[in-house]
């Protein structure tokens, strides 16, 4: 079965894709935190990624490493889109999950290499950690048709 290639947003801003197994209905959303408060567990920051797409959305892929040693042991943690699917353009995405503290790195890849800003629309990428950017575009440097980013996840107050 082949479904369409929406997506649907869950309540902590994440995307879930539609799962041909199960009649082309969305899969569920990840569960919230463990805590009422909506706080990370001892041990974990709160990472968040806004995506703003440019005029060609599916242009734009990403991936989110836990740097074990900067080799080919690096955990890939999360990514998107949700394959096989694309982004829309001119369109944002929101995403928050809860890290182990630790050392990470975003890969950035951009199929044309004609970066998320400003030829092409106004795209953007902000990565946050506890409320505080530890990464974001840089439209002076988007030439790049893949591209790490490290950042570090602290435990969050």
């Amino acid at each position: 079965m082949v479904c369409s290639t929406d997506v649907d947003e869950c309540p902590d801003g994440s995307f879930v894709s539609r799962d041909p197994a199960d009649n082309c209905n969305f899969e569920p959303c990840p569960s919230p935190p463990v805590t009422g408060t909506n706080k990370c567990q001892a041990g974990e920051g709160l990472w968040n990624l806004q995506l703003t797409t440019d005029n060609y959305g599916f242009e734009t892929k990403w991936a989110l490493y836990s740097a074990v040693d900067g080799d080919d042991n690096d955990i890939k943690v999360s990514g998107g889109p949700p394959t096989p699917y694309n982004y829309a353009d001119n369109t944002n995405y929101i995403g928050n999950t809860c890290l182990p503290v630790g050392n990470y790195y975003m890969r950035w890849n951009d199929l044309f290499a004609d970066g998320v800003c400003c030829d092409h629309g106004e795209g953007k990428w902000i990565v946050k950690v506890n409320g505080e950017v530890v990464l974001e575009n840089d439209p002076t440097d988007d030439s790049f048709t893949q591209k790490d980013f490290p950042f570090m996840v602290v435990e969050e107050s």
